[in-house]
């Protein structure tokens, strides 16, 4: 939901919706996600509104229904807007795998610096950094030498889809909709790819660091994750 703020002055005080969600959160990455930039439309439907004025709550109902001058039908535009929803959430989803094993990497290069290069422990922090690192590059649009990667990432190829998606409110077109469950496939395979080095390595690795009384490696958590600005 989205708590938008009424105006100071005395009287009556207008409240726009700007009838959007959020802009999805996406994998940090050198590029801007161009096709990510706004949120999706909010679902035609039934909404409640609740209206705060000191001690004081009232509620509302919202109907948002779609333009009777539309040129799309009620089950088209109800297949764009669900379809949007599934790469939004995508989006997302990849976005908390990126930012859980870029915070791991970085921890483990960080605990390396005050051990010597040819230490076993830090042999061991560097290979798991480098492991961390190359998962996150499937996920997204990496810089080399100082120029950006052309290759199109997950990040990219998602937010492209939600991009072409969402600027049209009529039906998907089946190959669209087709590469929609290829990218959400891709997804959980890129989940997949990162647990077991956020899990059961990562343990491994926090028990060596313990016997140094090195800080642990943490995990991000999703409820960390949302507190995010």
């Amino acid at each position: 939901g989205t708590t938008p703020a009424a105006g100071s002055r005395r009287g009556i005080n207008r409240v726009a919706w700007p009838m959007r969600l959020k802009p999805p959160r996406v994998p940090r990455a050198p590029t801007l996600d161009t096709g990510a930039l706004f949120g999706p439309m909010a679902p035609e439907g039934v909404y409640s509104a609740r209206i705060l004025k000191g001690e004081e709550t009232y509620s509302a109902r919202v109907v948002l229904a779609g333009d009777p001058a539309s040129p799309h039908n009620q089950q088209d535009r109800k297949l764009q807007q669900s379809t949007v929803m599934k790469l939004y959430r995508a989006l997302e989803r990849l976005a908390f795998v990126s930012a859980a094993v870029v915070e791991a990497r970085d921890q483990a290069q960080d605990r390396a610096k005050s051990l010597d290069k040819q230490e076993e422990l830090y042999k061991t922090l560097d290979a798991y950094r480098t492991k961390l690192d190359t998962v996150n590059k499937t996920l997204v649009a990496s810089r080399e030498g100082g120029a950006i990667t052309g290759e199109m990432r997950l990040r990219e190829q998602l937010g492209e889809l939600y991009g072409e998606i969402s600027r049209y409110a009529g039906r998907p077109t089946q190959s669209q909709l087709d590469r929609v469950g290829v990218l959400e496939q891709e997804v959980e395979k890129a989940n997949a790819a990162a647990e077991p080095l956020l899990g059961a390595e990562r343990d491994g690795l926090n028990a060596a660091l313990a016997a140094r009384q090195l800080k642990p490696i943490a995990r991000l958590t999703q409820e960390q994750f949302e507190k995010r600005p």
